[in-house]
């Protein structure tokens, strides 16, 4: 019980420090979230563009599988429908896991 507790006390202490840095983080995140408001947006279905955002090293390999497996889940149910779907990512551990299935674009 009580390296339970300790370990339940070590994780809100982390996450206390984790809010704090993505509350700091928010004013870089807002003019990013602006930028992507202002986009035109087309609802007629042709090309799709799958925009992930990965880590380059680290300890994110459950994040950055997640964000491989949706861009491959989407990407996958756009060329059924017929239409062509490409990947652009930032960070080497997304780009990696996607090469393996679509190597060509």
């Amino acid at each position: 019980k009580k390296i339970t507790k300790s370990m339940k006390m070590v994780a809100a202490s982390k996450l206390k420090k984790d809010e704090m840095r993505m509350l700091t983080g928010m004013p870089f995140v807002k003019p990013v979230q602006d930028l992507f408001a202002r986009l035109p947006r087309e609802d007629k279905p042709g090309n799709t563009i799958y925009f992930g955002v990965t880590s380059d090293k680290g300890l994110c390999g459950g994040v950055n599988s997640a964000i491989a497996k949706m861009c491959r889940r989407g990407m996958a149910a756009d060329e059924a429908a017929g239409n062509a779907a490409k990947y652009m990512g930032i960070g080497a551990k997304g780009s990696a896991a996607l090469k393996r299935f679509y190597g060509d674009r």
